[in-house]
């Protein structure tokens, strides 16, 4: 994956559940355990067989391909709902974008460890966002009655491209619809 920039915006409405990983065990949490693996219907085979003949043809086998991927992920979470696995931790979603979330917390995770992610929306699309990312910074505040909470920032160190496709969707959502508010205000 290339590195690159990602505008992050303020959201309100998400929530993130999440775990601390095991230093020893943080690349397979998304596909439950196990890795990837090869496809089974043979796209690639079957990509050869075609050529550039029919690029409807294509786009079933790329179709495929992803349904496969979005399998592979349904069977870990089933996996890991089978061996009892929740999430122990939760917070809300301060800003967001596609690298990664700033999230507010009581349980404050140390800098540097990896955390298994599950991001959700209280109202609108509501399929969760699985990654696994690793804690870059961590603050320390007071709410307004004087209550200590934890704002952390992670770095998705992995997460489906569809996933990140749809929080980058979401941000350029969001974005629009407060240069509208602000536009209709005058500012």
């Amino acid at each position: 994956m290339q590195d690159r920039e990602y505008l992050r915006i303020k959201v309100m409405g998400l929530k993130v559940h999440y775990d601390v990983l095991p230093e020893n065990n943080c690349a397979p949490i998304l596909t439950g355990g196990f890795e990837k693996r090869a496809p089974v219907f043979g796209a690639d085979r079957v990509r050869e067989k075609l050529g550039e003949q029919d690029a409807f043809q294509h786009c079933v086998v790329e179709c495929l391909e992803r349904i496969e991927s979005k399998l592979d992920l349904l069977i870990g979470l089933k996996e890991r709902e089978e061996a009892g696995k929740s999430y122990r931790f939760y917070g809300e979603v301060v800003d967001l974008g596609g690298g990664g979330i700033s999230l507010k917390t009581l349980t404050p995770p140390d800098v540097g460890s990896a955390l298994d992610l599950c991001i959700f929306a209280r109202y609108g699309d509501p399929r969760p966002i699985y990654a696994v990312g690793t804690v870059c910074w961590v603050e320390d505040h007071k709410d307004e009655k004087g209550e200590p909470y934890t704002v952390a920032g992670v770095e998705f160190a992995q997460i489906n491209e569809d996933d990140r496709k749809a929080i980058v969707r979401l941000v350029f959502q969001t974005e629009r619809k407060l240069r509208r508010s602000r536009t209709k205000a005058g500012e």
